[in-house]
C-alpha cells in the first residue's frame, strides 16, 4: 500500500483548491504579523538589516537572494458546472423550460438571488455530450482533448 497513492485518491477538486487558497492566506498573514511577533526583524531586513532566518537563529539562510517580488492567486469561480461537462442525464432534456416539480424544491429556502424569481425552469445540460473511450464515459463536446484521453483518467468514485 502507497500512502502518497492513497492522498492522491482522496484528493478531490475542491479540497486541492481550498488547501491552497489556506497556504496563500497564511503566507500573507505571516508576512503581516513578523513585524509583530519579531521585533520588526522584517522592517530590518528591508533596511539592509538581518534577515527572518537569522532573527530566528539561522544565520546561513537565506544562501541566496531573494527574488520573488509578487504572487499570482487566481480563483476562477462561475466555470462550467459538472452538470454541463460530465453528467448525462437525457430525462433532463425533456423537462428543459419546465417548472421544477416540487417533489424537487420541497420547502427550501429562496436564496437572495432567487427571492424574485415566480418561475424555476428545468435546464437541461447546454452542450452536447458523447461516450468516449473503452468505459464510454460521458465527457462534453467543451472538453475536447479530456474526450481523446478518456481512458487514460483515472475516475475515483467517494
Amino acid at each position: 500500500m502507497d500512502p502518497l497513492l492513497d492522498v492522491q485518491r482522496q484528493m478531490t477538486r475542491r479540497s486541492l483548491f481550498c488547501g491552497a487558497a489556506q497556504g496563500v492566506g497564511r503566507a500573507a498573514l505571516a508576512s503581516l504579523l513578523a513585524d509583530d511577533l519579531l521585533g520588526g526583524a522584517t522592517g530590518a531586513q528591508a533596511a539592509g538589516g538581518p534577515s527572518l532566518a537569522a532573527a530566528k537563529g539561522l544565520p546561513e539562510l537565506p544562501h541566496f537572494a531573494p527574488k520573488a517580488k509578487r504572487v499570482v492567486y487566481l480563483f476562477q469561480a462561475e466555470g462550467p458546472s459538472h452538470v454541463d461537462l460530465f453528467d448525462y442525464k437525457p430525462i433532463m432534456r425533456k423537462l428543459h423550460g419546465t417548472d421544477l416539480p416540487a417533489s424537487i424544491k420541497g420547502t427550501q429556502r429562496v436564496t437572495g438571488m432567487t427571492s424574485g424569481q415566480q418561475h424555476f425552469p428545468v435546464v437541461a445540460p447546454l452542450w452536447p455530450l458523447k461516450q468516449c473511450g473503452e468505459r464510454q464515459t460521458w465527457i462534453s463536446d467543451l472538453l475536447p482533448y479530456t474526450q481523446q484521453i478518456a481512458d487514460d483518467i483515472t475516475i475515483i468514485k467517494s
